[in-house]
This record gives C-alpha cells, structure tokens and sequence, in this order.
C-alpha cells in the first residue's frame, strides 16, 4: 500500500480545511492536483479559494455555503455530489490528532505529487514531437524536483553553532580554511573575497567591463586557474565555439600568442602535454552554445546530465549573461536580463557551485573605465541585472594601462567583503592571461 494512499490523501485534505495552524505552517504546499480522488481536488480547490480571501478555516456550514456559491458561479465543479457529502464527513469526523506528522510528511508527499504529474506533461508533450512543449515539460519537471525544499531545510540554532564558529575562524587564521571557495588562482585576490578566500559556492561573480576588456579572457583564466588547483569546472560558451576556448586556453597556458598559435605549434604542445600532467588536476569541460538561446533552464539540465553521469562542477562559467534568452518573453529586455541573473544565481544554490560571469557596461561606463573606474550603476540596459550579483567587480584601463599590460579591478557590490577596493595586476592579453601578478593597490 502507498505511503500516500487515498487514507493518507483524507487525512491530508481534513487539516488542510479544519486546522488553522496546520495551514499557516504548510499550507502553500497543498494543491488540489496532488489529490488523486477528483471529489476530494474539488473540495481542496473550494477551501484554497476560501483560504486566500479570508486567511483560515471556517465551520462545516460555512464551508458549504462558500462550496454551493462557488458551484453555481461555475468557479468550481463537483461531479459527484455523494461523494463530497460523504468526504466531509470523514474530514470533520477527523480528531486531528496528528498534525506534527501530517506536516513532517508533506514535503515528500507534495514532490512526488509534482513529479507524477510533471512526468505525465512529459509524456503528453513528446507526443506532440513540439519542441516548445517539450521544453515547457522539461522545464516543469525541474521545478517539481524543487517543491518542498524550503520546508525540508533545517534552522540552525545561533547559540549551539557558536564552536563550529570559532573552530571555523581558527582554521581561516591559521590558512587552513577557505569556507569552500574556488580560487582565482591569485591570492592576492582571494583574500579580499571573503568570507570564502575565492568565488563563493552558491554565489554569482560578476565580471563588468567594456567591450574587448577581457571578460572571456578573465574567464579562461579564473577557470583554467580553478581546474590546476583541481576543482571541476564547466565553461558554458554562449559566444564562440569549443575550439576557439580551446584555442584560447591552448594560449594561456603556453604563453604563446594567439595569433602564433599555428607557427609555434610544438611550442604550444608541449606546454599543454605537461599542463594535463600536472599532479591532483581538476576537470575543465568547455560547451559551446548558439548565441541569445541558451536559457538557465537549459542550462541546468545540462549540468543535471552531467550530475547523473558522475559529474558535479564547482565552478560554472558562463560566457556570459548579456547573450543569454531568458525564460519569458518580456517587451522591455531589462526586465528579461534581470530574470536571468536571478537564476544563474539560483543554479549556483542548485548544484552548490559558484557561478562566475560577465556582462557589458553602458557607454558612460566605457568612459569611466577609461578614466577612473565604472560602478553598477553603469550596467548596461539597466541596474537591476547585476543587482544580484553577490560579488561585482569591474574590469577598469585606460589606453596608457592597456599599452603597459595593466588593469584595474573595481570591487564595485559586494554582499559579503569590502566595496570600494581597486587592485592593479600586470596582464598579457595577447596570450589570453587576464592577469598574470598582482601589483598592488590604487
């Protein structure tokens, strides 16, 4: 017999009508279609519209009433009259005596409630052999793995969490702690993204510059610099193909010059042999997308495959933002844009990973990177896509600084570390190296 049979089901639907507390504690997560009885949907559907007006339960004789206005306003149908007599009598006929364990269960029953019936919307949707449709189920089925969630999460209490605390910033003074970051591969910069000494798990990086600034040059690099210290790496290419990351890789870690890639070939060969040899090396997967149509939701099942294979990652890249699609289509792009940033940064949570990114500043921003340093204020399109962002840093050089190999990184917002810091590093673009040694402080 299921754990969630019809009985289960019963006793479910006679707290969700009946008990106040019941309802404030979980209520979200009842939805008439995880009822497999249909009588008993309908009646759930009755008390979710009476709840969302009024805010708690209400008496047998007004529940009815509520029940016949609603069936003759043709907002609700009961098919089988008897049988919804009969369910609220075994619903007020409950003694309610097991609300804890009723609430210790929903999340599971709910995620498998929405998995059964994403699952179906799958097989409806492949079917039609409509790639939209498909899409929309796939996209359905991911967002059922996530019910209940939240309501299986675990507080932490602030006073017992106190030793963990202290043994944590005891490890973090002596080196040995790095709150699970991903190294930049400079620890220069590390050490000012605290907490974590490097990208955050479950944070989205954000690298701001003008056009050519080097964003995908900076992402080569970060991720080329987190798999030698031997983290998992997914470069997803929204721009360019595997082989033109492949080429560019090839020039950072040889050296040579992207334009001399071809006339120093055994150079570059022999560079990239004894980089692949290099003890306790990570993972550096590069996919390469057609530009404007890979959405996050793609992109997490990508990455779910992946997981299902063996494969977790723990840093994400995304070349970049700006050229993604998001998820609806909006008339005014910025709020498109913003959408994405949001679920980049949720995806980050999904597989436990940091996410790192660019994205283009606007044509005052150009300017000020070129004279001073651009903020998020000048983000293009608007503000609100990097308002997410847990770390923005933005790529700053003025000509003089390009033609000296220098740059500029602003720590523009940051939730977790200091704003307002500018480091200067040496670079080398021409081999892709973003950076190459820190100089110092402006």
């Amino acid at each position: 017999m299921s754990q969630f049979d019809q009985a289960f089901q019963e006793q479910l639907a006679a707290h969700y009508l009946r008990d106040d507390v019941f309802v404030q504690s979980v209520g979200s997560l009842v939805l008439p279609d995880y009822f497999e009885n249909e009588t008993l949907a309908a009646l759930v559907a009755i008390q979710k519209i009476y709840l969302e007006r009024y805010g708690s339960c209400c008496t047998l004789k007004t529940y009815v009433q509520v029940m016949q206005r609603l069936i003759a306003a043709k907002k609700v149908k009961v098919a089988d009259m008897l049988e919804a007599k009969r369910l609220l009598g075994v619903i007020h006929k409950d003694p309610l005596s097991d609300r804890q364990f009723v609430i210790d269960t929903i999340a599971e029953f709910a995620r498998k409630q929405a998995l059964t019936n994403a699952t179906m919307g799958m097989a409806d949707a492949l079917d039609t052999d409509d790639e939209t449709k498909i899409a929309k189920a796939l996209a359905a089925v991911e967002e059922a793995k996530q019910v209940g969630a939240t309501d299986a999460a675990v507080a932490h209490s602030y006073t017992t969490q106190r030793q963990a605390r202290q043994q944590r910033r005891a490890q973090a003074a002596a080196g040995s702690f790095t709150n699970g970051g991903i190294t930049t591969g400079f620890p220069e910069l590390d050490n000012q993204l605290t907490p974590h000494r490097g990208w955050g798990r479950k944070e989205l990086n954000i690298l701001m510059g003008p056009p050519k600034s080097g964003k995908t040059a900076s992402m080569i690099t970060f991720a080329l610099k987190a798999a030698e210290a031997g983290f998992r790496v997914f470069y997803a290419s929204c721009e360019v193909s595997e082989d033109i990351i492949g080429d560019r890789s090839d020039a950072n870690v040889s050296g040579v010059p992207f334009k001399e890639l071809v006339k120093r070939q055994a150079e570059v060969d022999a560079a990239v042999e004894a980089w692949e040899k290099k003890p306790g090396l990570g993972v550096f997967d590069v996919q390469a997308f057609p530009i404007r149509t890979l959405k996050v939701s793609e992109l997490i099942r990508v990455l779910k495959k992946k997981q299902a294979n063996g494969q977790d990652y723990d840093l994400i890249c995304v070349d970049y933002l700006g050229i993604m699609k998001p998820e609806t289509v909006y008339t005014d792009k910025r709020f498109g844009l913003a959408e994405i940033g949001q679920d980049l940064r949720a995806m980050g949570t999904i597989f436990n990973a940091a996410v790192l990114t660019g994205y283009q500043t606007n044509r005052t921003g150009t300017q000020k990177a070129q004279r001073n340093v651009s903020d998020g204020t000048d983000a293009a399109d608007d503000y609100e896509v990097v308002r997410t962002a847990d770390v923005l840093v933005t790529i700053n050089q003025s000509v003089d600084e390009r033609a000296a190999g220098e740059v500029v990184l602003y720590f523009s917002e940051m939730r977790n570390a200091e704003s307002g810091l500018r480091m200067r590093f040496n670079q080398d673009l021409k081999c892709m190296r973003f950076l190459t040694s820190f100089v110092g402080y402006d």
